[in-house]
């Protein structure tokens, strides 16, 4: 695709205006030529008076170097007198390190010059101060606020360190309390130039002038800022009408008037960092600055020069420097050793350096100047003046009005011939050629960037401006295309109108394993085979037939071809233009490997289920339906069964979920081994599996599998250590036997489902036509017991307990009833189930706890006898985490002894997770409350379990009591229980008494306690107020069943 044109040119580039065209300016250059002439002559008149301003300007510049370097000075010599002192704190406290951390800073912190110093600090050669201390330095510097900061840092012992820093390293070769400059940087926060101080610090030995030596021990070092530098040069230039800046002894500028050009900005991973360029680098930005640089350069080349011809110089220093710190190259440590021999004996005074050095044109000024450089003491800096040649030789241009007059009429007549000679050799072509170009600007395609100097306002800065932009259009064109093309994520492939590939970017080359040379100029079929047929081919005709730059809004899917032969799937979008008469395409190709097989999963793991593996509801609905309907065609029979797990909710709340899971995987695997391979097995939900079972003429044989299924899934199960049993409920119905339609079956499957379970469980049960009406009979039963509880149709009852050695009271155990204002009485064992199934029995189980508590509160404030009352636990209580949070909320409620409570728990449940029911008993038992065991002997405790229960009695089960006058097992068993409850310390309570041949049978087997309808029938709370107030029985027993 072309990118688009850029706009046109402006009224101002194509039109000239008269005083702008090429010919008046003819006309005026040959006019200067000729006041040339007139001002050399004007030149020759001020040659002798310039020269005098020129000497006078010099004199001026020398003064004002002078008194700049001075003034300079008097501040790094205030920063020498400080680093010494740093030094001497040194030499003097060493050995004190709470001292040097109180005394360095208050150096470090004069009054008034706290903006200029920015750190220093004490730097100790290895284990000087501290033996056991490498790196022992006291360093303070400032912070982004401006205070004073102690910095560890170069004490990190895996950190670089401090003894091979450029301001550290020739420290050991300075003379006494001399001071060493280091390198100029920048401060991090105010981007002003900074340098170091460096005094070496010394340990003197010996007691004689002969035998003293002084000894290396390290550094003190002070950090200047040279804060309003620039202002400072800025305010004494105007002395001389121009410039000053300064380089340190490096030549590395310390200030320039324009920051913009003598400093670099880069990016770091602490935000941006500011550096001055050194003379050399600005020479490289600027041929006018290269005289100063060199003369810079000559300068120090000059100090090692005359440092060699000193006595003491020592050529091995440089290298030692040079070696000592990889901060320092062997050309700066020649310097740096030059420098400490201080070669031309400044004496504290400054040094004419180098000029005057006349420029024809300065980097700032853009006009001549002069420059001279002067050498500061003690640093080694260069102070460089620079100064207009126009301030010395203003006055000698007033000469040149006196001479021009004589000069007028040979001006006329030389303008009148050269404006003839150049109309006819040289405007006249050149208005051509722009012509000419304008022309081309529309037709031609330059592939090559060549500019030309578009700046001119005359005829050739017209040509200049229509051939660049046709250029620079071309170039953003193609430059915008390749970082498009070659960035995108999509293959991107150019063809002629023949196919033939033209170009691809590097996503295609990746895509389809070819390089550029292989590809190129060969078909695109080779990688689009259904190029030549299909869709494509069509697409690319309708773009072939269209006159101007087109895309296809299609978005095309086809089969693309790797190199190596593997075809992947892919999407393609079309683009088409015309260069001239030649069509091209451009072919977005996009690989949707990836995506397809996303969808693949999408569409897996929407109709499967994600942790069994096996076909969900939604795919069990499309399989019964076609089974169905091919089941119609052939005239077959389709049976289908519905599965729920038995006691995989104890399973799944004792163990937690993720065992609960893994349960689940083996119950599914065990499935798909009972079924055929054309059967369908599906998960619905839960602990709820389907089996639809297809290609059947004999509906019987479902029996057997079903015994199967029941047999597989009723093994044990090891998990982790765990030994799991389950069982498994199964409702079977068969089409077309029972009905016709999908939905029907699934309901008619799920009725005898549930009749299983309520039969028992770990069964099956097939579809008959009353599970309908008693499937529709327990809905409206559940409707109306969610009712119950707000409509107050729910009340307790009473049955007393009665201690058979005294024949007192002893207990009651609490019994809800439900009084259904349509149905009457609704026995327990029809509605109790069905609210554990629904979950209703939570909600009602804290009813009836609150109930209890509130009418023992009652009887104690009517002052009658307090008994123990006894509580039924359902199996979903006594899972709940918060249970024995709301058992204690209910006593405290009504402020009740928690002894005058007693629980009473199914054996059944306890044992399906005994180890977490004696964790939950024993937390109930610190709460002060009694525990019973309930239908002892239905649950297969075995006796270690029983030990460890920390309970207070056990219950016969009722369907013993009712058979030991008759049945000699029941005898058996419910002897068995009291004297297995003796052993264990434990009371015996027998419930379901209603005979005086059952009485006397436990009478005689000591049992403690019993209950039932011989002594009373369940009573309401008003009723059983009366027994509290008799407090005991004195009529004989035989004497009160009525």
């Amino acid at each position: 695709m072309l990118p688009p044109s850029p706009p046109g040119p402006s009224t101002s580039q194509t039109r000239i205006k008269w005083y702008q065209s090429l010919q008046v300016r003819i006309i005026i250059g040959l006019v200067t030529v000729l006041i040339a002439m007139i001002i050399a002559a004007i030149v020759v008149l001020q040659t002798l008076g310039r020269s005098i301003l020129i000497d006078d300007n010099i004199k001026l510049l020398t003064q004002s170097g002078h008194r700049v370097v001075t003034e300079l000075s008097q501040r790094t010599k205030m920063a020498e007198a400080m680093t010494r002192d740093l030094a001497q704190l040194g030499e003097g406290l060493g050995q004190s390190p709470e001292k040097l951390h109180k005394v360095v800073p208050e150096i470090l912190n004069p009054y008034g010059y706290g903006s200029v110093i920015a750190g220093g600090g004490v730097w100790p050669e290895p284990y000087q101060f501290a033996p056991d201390k490498r790196r022992d330095s006291y360093f303070w510097g400032r912070n982004q606020k401006g205070l004073l900061e102690f910095y560890n840092d170069y004490n990190d012992p895996n950190g670089r360190g401090y003894h091979q820093e450029e301001w550290y390293v020739p420290a050991q070769y300075l003379r006494h309390e001399k001071c060493y400059w280091s390198k100029s940087y920048m401060d991090p926060y105010s981007f002003e130039p900074m340098v170091t101080c460096t005094v070496a610090i010394t340990k003197t030995e010996g007691n004689n002038s002969q035998s003293v030596t002084s000894q290396f021990i390290g550094a003190a070092t002070l950090d200047l800022k040279l804060q309003g530098l620039k202002e400072f040069f800025d305010e004494r230039a105007r002395e001389f009408g121009g410039y000053i800046f300064a380089v340190d002894r490096n030549n590395k500028l310390l200030s320039f008037p324009d920051t913009t050009v003598a400093t670099l900005r880069t990016q770091t991973s602490e935000g941006t960092a500011q550096e001055f360029l050194t003379a050399e680098e600005l020479a490289k930005h600027s041929e006018r600055f290269k005289p100063v640089a060199q003369a810079l350069q000559q300068i120090n080349d000059r100090i090692i020069f005359e440092a060699r011809k000193k006595p003491d110089f020592n050529q091995q220093l440089a290298l030692d420097i040079a070696t000592g710190s990889d901060q320092i190259n062997e050309e700066e440590a020649a310097l740096i050793a030059a420098t400490l021999l201080d070669p031309f004996d400044l004496n504290n005074t400054s040094q004419i350096a180098f000029g005057p050095l006349e420029l024809e044109r300065d980097i700032l000024l853009n006009e001549p100047v002069w420059v001279t450089g002067f050498l500061m003491p003690e640093t080694y800096w260069k102070v460089i003046l620079v100064s207009p040649e126009r301030v010395a030789t203003s006055r000698a241009n007033e000469v040149s009005s006196q001479v021009s007059l004589a000069l007028v009429l040979m001006l006329l007549v030389a303008m009148l011939a050269a404006y003839i000679f150049l109309q006819r050799v040289l405007i006249k072509p050149l208005t051509r050629m722009s012509a000419s170009l304008r022309t081309l600007d529309a037709q031609s395609s330059p592939r090559h960037l060549v500019l030309l100097d578009d700046q001119r306002a005359d005829e050739l800065g017209q040509v200049a401006y229509y051939f660049n932009k046709r250029t620079k259009a071309l170039q953003t064109s193609e430059i915008r295309f390749r970082s498009v093309s070659q960035t995108a994520q999509d293959a991107i492939v150019i063809t002629d109108d023949q196919g033939l590939v033209l170009d691809w970017n590097h996503s295609a080359e990746e895509m389809f394993d070819y390089n550029a040379q292989e590809i190129i100029h060969h078909p695109i079929a080779l990688i689009l085979p259904s190029i030549d047929d299909g869709q494509l081919k069509v697409v690319m005709g309708q773009l072939n037939d269209s006159v101007e730059q087109q895309e296809s809004d299609t978005m095309l899917e086809a089969l693309a071809r790797r190199k190596t032969g593997n075809e992947i799937p892919v999407e393609v979008a079309l683009s088409s233009w015309l260069e001239g008469n030649d069509r091209f395409f451009a072919f977005f190709i996009r690989d949707i490997t990836d995506r397809i097989r996303a969808q693949k999963q999408m569409q897996y793991l929407a109709m499967h289920d994600t942790l069994t593996g096996l076909p969900n509801r939604v795919l069990f609905n499309d399989r019964l339906c076609r089974a169905l309907e091919r089941a119609r065609r052939q005239q077959q029979k389709v049976i289908l069964l519905f599965l729920d797990l038995d006691n995989f909710k104890v399973v799944n709340d004792s163990l937690g979920h993720e065992q609960g899971d893994k349960l689940l995987r083996k119950v599914s695997l065990r499935l798909l081994k009972t079924g055929r391979t054309s059967d369908t097995i599906a998960r619905l939900g839960g602990d709820e599996f389907a089996m639809i079972i297809t290609e059947i003429d004999d509906a019987n044989i479902v029996c057997s599998l079903a015994d199967r299924i029941i047999e597989a899934i009723s093994q044990p199960y090891h998990i982790e250590g765990n030994e799991m049993h389950i069982g498994v409920s199964i409702g079977i119905t068969v089409f077309p036997d029972d009905h016709h339609e999908p939905d029907q079956l699934v309901r008619n499957a799920d009725m005898a489902m549930y009749r299983a379970k309520g039969e028992g469980k770990n069964t099956y049960r097939h579809y008959i036509d009353e599970m309908d009406a008693e499937i529709q009979r327990r809905r409206l039963l559940q409707t109306d017991l969610k009712r119950a509880l707000v409509n107050n149709e729910m009340f307790i009852e009473y049955q007393p307990q009665i201690d058979i050695a005294t024949n007192r009271l002893a207990g009651a155990e609490a019994l809800l009833r439900w009084q259904h204002p349509e149905r009457g009485r609704v026995p327990p064992d029809e509605f109790i189930p069905l609210a554990e199934q629904t979950g209703l029995i939570v909600e009602i189980g804290d009813w009836v706890l609150e109930e209890v508590c509130m009418q023992i509160r009652a009887w104690q404030d009517a002052g009658l006898p307090q008994v123990p009352i006894a509580v039924n636990l359902s199996s979903v209580q006594f899972r709940r985490d918060d249970l024995l949070e709301r058992i204690c909320s209910a006593m405290h409620a009504y402020d009740i002894n928690p002894g005058l409570l007693e629980f009473e728990i199914t054996e059944s449940y306890v044992m399906n997770d005994p180890d977490a029911a004696i964790s939950t008993m024993f937390d109930m038992r610190e709460f002060g409350v009694k525990i019973s065991v309930d239908d002892f002997g239905t649950g297969y405790s075995s006796l270690g379990y029983l030990r460890r229960f920390p309970v207070d009695k056990v219950k016969i089960d009722r369907s013993f009591v009712t058979d030991i006058e008759h049945d000699k097992d029941s005898a058996t068993l419910a002897k068995a229980v009291v004297q297995l409850g003796h052993s264990l310390g434990l009371k015996v309570v027998a419930e379901g008494v209603e005979t005086k041949g059952q009485l006397e049978f436990l009478q005689n087997q000591y049992c403690d306690l019993v209950q039932g309808y011989l002594f009373s029938k369940p009573l309401p709370a008003r009723k059983f107020s009366e027994w509290l107030e008799s407090s005991s029985i004195n009529t004989p027993v035989q004497h009160l069943v009525s």
